[in-house]
């Protein structure tokens, strides 16, 4: 072989110095996500094809929506007080939602979770999301997986669980979650090994009586301390996940805020998220099926508009603009998702992009040409 002259060896030493020290950001690629059951599932105030078009225009390639445990059982099924022979599920919304999302080039992603039927809780007492049974629901998540396999790339376990509403009694609810998850990941890989299994959907903040902060609630999950180490004694074995999800809200501030409490993440913090996954993966308490750190989705994130929370709008456009940037630049995010596609001025949750009447607010113009700048640069994942 001839020898490799003196300046090309260093040609190729330059080379691979810039290759291998490239900022992974200049080479990733980030989804861009959509939620509104209201309008994509139960097509209220626009219909699914008017609403796939307004997506499709925004650059969305991900379209998530929650399915209600107990509100997907047939006749009066979920408030039975004995578990009926053979549970019987109406899938006939949430199925065309999937079929025509995936027909018009959306990938879905689908949130299995509570209220648990009447005979899936601890005390049978009414349908609710206190003490539900691991094993019942991993059976629904097991259906579920079924019924929609090849077709829902992505199934993330509860909404919310670190919400006491959403699960309860909020002493245990840590425990409860482990259980639950848990179960529904083994159960989801054996119907459909494809499939993603998404760890968390997570509120991003405490509140006094009503939420503990996610990374608190994760830790006791995952049977930590404070300081990322395993708890003496503790029999709790790795958990796997394809990905973490958490919902960075806050409301009252811009995204570049970060005065928030040390175990809250929010949109300005998420760093604090990638870091705690890289610690919980290093003390071998959660990865991926191949040991590697979970990827973030940020699977709900909004800005109001309208009442005492909302901005202006020119406001709330720079500041949903600045998210979604925020999250860009963030190697470790893989998708952030927007709350809200149609606006409805009576609800109290009313964070959605278009006006009432179905045309562009502000935040729908700006964040549509954010993502037409982003795509031309390869730095998004490639469009619907």
């Amino acid at each position: 072989m001839a020898s490799i002259g003196p300046i090309r060896r260093l040609a190729l030493t330059l080379f691979a110095f810039f290759v291998l020290c490239a900022p992974a950001q200049a080479s990733r690629t980030m989804e861009i996500g959509i939620q509104d059951d209201a309008v994509f599932v139960q097509q209220v105030g626009f219909t699914r094809q008017q609403a796939f078009d307004r997506a499709e225009e925004l650059g969305v390639t991900k379209i998530r929506a929650n399915v209600l445990w107990s509100r997907l059982l047939a006749g009066k099924q979920a408030d039975q007080r004995t578990r009926p022979a053979t549970p019987r599920y109406d899938l006939t919304h949430i199925g065309t939602f999937v079929d025509e999302a995936i027909t018009r080039g959306f990938k879905v992603e689908l949130t299995l979770t509570g209220p648990a039927p009447r005979w899936a809780t601890a005390d049978r007492a009414k349908a609710s999301t206190r003490n539900p049974s691991p094993k019942e629901f991993a059976r629904f998540a097991s259906y579920m997986a079924k019924q929609f396999k090849g077709r829902v790339e992505r199934y993330s376990i509860w909404n919310e669980p670190n919400w006491h509403t959403w699960l309860s009694p909020a002493r245990t609810a840590a425990q409860q979650y482990r259980a639950l998850y848990t179960s529904a990941y083994s159960s989801i890989k054996r119907a459909d090994p494809k499939a993603q299994v998404v760890f968390g959907e997570l509120a991003p903040q405490a509140r006094p009586g009503a939420s503990f902060s996610p990374l608190r609630f994760m830790r006791d999950v995952l049977c930590v301390d404070a300081k990322y180490k395993k708890l003496k004694g503790s029999r709790c074995a790795l958990v796997r996940a394809d990905a973490v999800s958490l919902h960075p809200y806050d409301y009252r501030h811009a995204p570049t805020a970060k005065n928030v409490p040390t175990d809250d993440v929010t949109i300005g913090t998420v760093n604090r998220l990638t870091n705690a996954l890289t610690r919980f993966r290093r003390a071998k308490v959660l990865s991926t099926s191949k040991n590697r750190e979970p990827a973030v989705h940020l699977t709900e994130f909004a800005y109001f508009a309208s009442g005492s929370l909302a901005f202006p709008r020119s406001t709330r456009a720079k500041y949903i603009t600045q998210a979604f940037e925020i999250a860009r630049k963030n190697p470790k995010v893989a998708e952030l998702l927007y709350f809200g596609l149609l606006q409805v001025p009576e609800k109290q949750w009313n964070t959605g992009l278009l006006r009432p009447d179905g045309k562009p607010d502000d935040s729908f113009t700006s964040l549509k040409a954010w993502v037409e700048r982003q795509r031309r640069a390869g730095l998004l994942a490639p469009a619907t």
